[in-house]
């Protein structure tokens, strides 16, 4: 029961339904309660990572990582596809019919460049493997990972844990063969 977050966010909150559904998608409070003044916000207007959809997020993802030189690229930033269609993509459909990206494996795919904070908005997102690939990875906003429960990075350029602490849902962490 989420009491009137079931039926639209209150003031000052937003979530990408307007409303609290499941969970795992609670309404989120914004930095200034301006910033989503009406019941059932979808956003804040002032906060900076927040992105309209998944495959905004996962398009900038694609293009920091150098994704028109990944060995394995079926369907990435097709718009006539669902991006649960996108090589490496997992999805899960939840209450509503819209299906949510849950996993992402990209192993020696030869992505290259920095990982994306906004890819740590991917509201479902639990399991994420970028290993055996020449990128940089921070978890400076980890804190926005509110269900990534694994985490596989063995193998790449550059890890900064700065901020691990904030990773409330980590089970596993896989950080083998870096250099600290």
């Amino acid at each position: 029961d989420f009491g009137c977050s079931a039926i639209v966010c209150p003031a000052g909150t937003y979530n990408q339904q307007g409303r609290q559904i499941y969970e795992s998608r609670p309404c989120t409070p914004c930095n200034n309660h301006s910033d989503a003044p009406y019941l059932g916000s979808f956003e804040c207007k002032d906060n900076p990572l927040r992105i309209e959809s998944e495959y905004e997020i996962l398009n900038d993802f694609y293009r920091a990582t150098g994704g028109a030189h990944w060995v394995e690229q079926d369907n990435w930033l097709d718009q006539t596809v669902s991006v649960c269609s996108w090589y490496g993509i997992s999805c899960a459909t939840y209450e509503v019919s819209e299906a949510l990206v849950v996993k992402i494996e990209l192993e020696s795919n030869n992505l290259s460049g920095n990982i994306t904070d906004s890819l740590l908005l991917l509201p479902l997102l639990e399991t994420l493997n970028l290993s055996d690939n020449d990128i940089s990875f921070n978890f400076g906003e980890i804190a926005n990972a509110k269900n990534l429960n694994d985490i596989k990075l063995n193998r790449v350029s550059t890890i900064s844990l700065d901020g691990i602490a904030e990773a409330t849902s980590l089970q596993g962490l896989h950080l083998s063969s870096n250099n600290f």
